[in-house]
């Protein structure tokens, strides 16, 4: 299915009027996708060089692995790509070098139409007052369901559809009914990245882990919000996996419910009797709020400075492809702008349109050159409290001191 995908995905862009000829213009551009994710990105930019005989893109893959070792590497010795791909986190660290140029000037020049951008993945690439990217995706954590299963138990509504919980005791009263049916009730990476779940719910609560130099995680929210998210892996221990077996019995339509990424869904429709839904993120704690990151595109400081006509270039194909982000979207991930967001060949995509109105409640960790290593200390923690081996209070004090070395 997925390569079906990107043979429509070269149809429907080859019939794009072609630019003027001109002397043609090489643009350097990095980014760290692979599998699905690297097939659709190709096709695109193949698509862009076709429609744009006076620009041609390379495209220079690296591993997940090693990509942003790479990348810093490459930028501080001054012969970074001309446009690179980097996830909205990321960013501050590598402003804060001085190692990417501000989009401002750029931004006044071209027209670039700002407003069509979904606010907050936009402003998430604002940092110090400089817009740093611009994005081309939002990509959250999202709630899928097995059909079959809920239909089963009569959890689903008149439409087949599942209406999500809006408490976390109602959340809990669905794990412990699909538990004593004989059904796993949930997977989720408990072992691995499962603070994003807990992040979510103390966003909608209220809470932060931190605000500018004040640290905030040792909160009232913040207990309520991780005792309840290390409540069920505690109840049910042998849902303490990691994230390769959390999307393997999903997929295998043994688990009711599965949190993950956007990412996933790609890998899920081609998977023949998979009957499976997807909702957004669950409001069980006040507002909307969901985990989220974003591919953004950025442009790396070079040795000599910025050429007008390679950034004129650079623009071009930014703009290009957010433009043409529907296509995209087939990877999964949300686009960036209202005016793809509002398309019909949107629209007609399965599953997308579903989770879509998130990437108007996503929230992201707060701005901090040491983002990074503050994701770690709450990777590290909150699997320590689903695991049983450190009670809430234990990890959110051991977080406070952690978060205000790095912050203050």
């Amino acid at each position: 299915m997925k390569r079906l995908f990107v043979v429509v995905l070269l149809l429907l862009l080859v019939a794009l009027p072609a630019q003027p000829v001109a002397a043609e213009i090489v643009v350097n551009f990095w980014n760290n996708f692979s599998g699905g994710d690297g097939e659709f990105m190709s096709a695109m930019v193949q698509n862009f060089n076709e429609t744009h005989p006076d620009i041609r893109v390379e495209v220079s893959g690296v591993t997940w692995d090693d990509y942003y070792n790479r990348l810093l590497t490459s930028i501080a010795g001054g012969i970074g790509p001309d446009v690179a791909i980097m996830h909205t986190t990321h960013v501050p660290a590598y402003a804060n070098q001085g190692m990417l140029l501000p989009f401002d000037e750029e931004l006044a020049s071209r027209n670039i139409p700002v407003d069509d951008y979904v606010e907050s993945a936009w402003t998430g690439l604002n940092y110090q007052g400089k817009q740093y990217g611009i994005p081309l995706d939002v990509h959250p954590w999202v709630l899928y369901y097995n059909k079959d299963i809920l239909g089963e138990l009569g959890l689903l509504n008149s439409a087949g559809e599942f209406d999500p919980p809006t408490s976390p005791e109602e959340f809990r009263a669905l794990i412990d009914k699909i538990d004593a049916a004989g059904h796993y009730p949930l997977s989720v990476e408990y072992v691995g990245n499962s603070w994003r779940g807990w992040y979510a719910f103390l966003k909608q609560a209220g809470g932060d882990v931190f605000v500018g130099n004040e640290v905030t995680i040792n909160s009232p929210e913040a207990l309520e919000t991780l005792t309840f998210w290390a409540s069920i892996p505690l109840a049910y221990p042998e849902l303490v996996i990691g994230y390769d077996e959390s999307v393997a019995i999903f997929a295998q339509g043994d688990a009711a419910f599965h949190f993950n990424g956007v990412w996933v869904t790609g890998y899920l429709e081609q998977i023949e009797g998979l009957n499976f839904g997807v909702v957004p993120w669950p409001t069980l704690f006040g507002s909307p709020a969901g985990w989220a990151n974003s591919h953004a595109f950025v442009i790396p400081v070079q040795r000599g400075g910025a050429d007008k006509a390679k950034m004129d270039a650079v623009l071009t194909f930014v703009d290009w492809m957010t433009e043409n982000s529907y296509m995209w979207a087939l990877a999964g991930h949300i686009p960036t702008r209202q005016s793809v967001l509002e398309s019909p060949e949107f629209k007609a995509l399965p599953y997308r349109p579903d989770y879509a109105a998130q990437a108007e409640t996503v929230v992201y960790l707060p701005q901090h050159p040491n983002v990074l290593e503050i994701e770690t200390a709450l990777n590290e923690e909150v699997q320590a409290v689903t695991a049983g081996v450190k009670t809430p209070e234990e990890a959110l004090k051991t977080l406070e001191q952690i978060i205000g070395s790095l912050v203050r």
